[in-house]
């Protein structure tokens, strides 16, 4: 599982990690503030791991993955810590994720 948490200064209006290696997987994220809110363009190599991706809760409206509306949940969290979080779990290889 690889839990992403997109956290961008105010002032990036856009930001790319290319082929990040984790494990034996490896990552590519693309983030553009779009508005109030923000895409993420994901794709990794290994469609057997999870991705998460975590935000503050009550800091988006709405979540579409590749055109899907998809809820936000607080639920998936096993750690206490991140129960202040709202999140997406995705699996496959590669999303488009909008937060607004």
């Amino acid at each position: 599982t690889i839990g992403i948490q997109p956290q961008m200064p105010s002032s990036w209006n856009e930001a790319e990690l290319k082929q990040g290696e984790v494990g034996d997987n490896v990552i590519s994220i693309r983030f553009e503030r779009v508005g109030e809110g923000m895409k993420m363009n994901i794709s990794q190599t290994k469609d057997n791991w999870k991705v998460i991706v975590k935000v503050p809760e009550k800091t988006y409206k709405s979540c579409e993955v590749d055109g899907n509306t998809i809820s936000l949940d607080a639920s998936l969290a096993s750690d206490q810590r991140w129960r202040k979080f709202e999140q997406v779990a995705l699996t496959g290889t590669s999303w488009e994720v909008r937060l607004e």
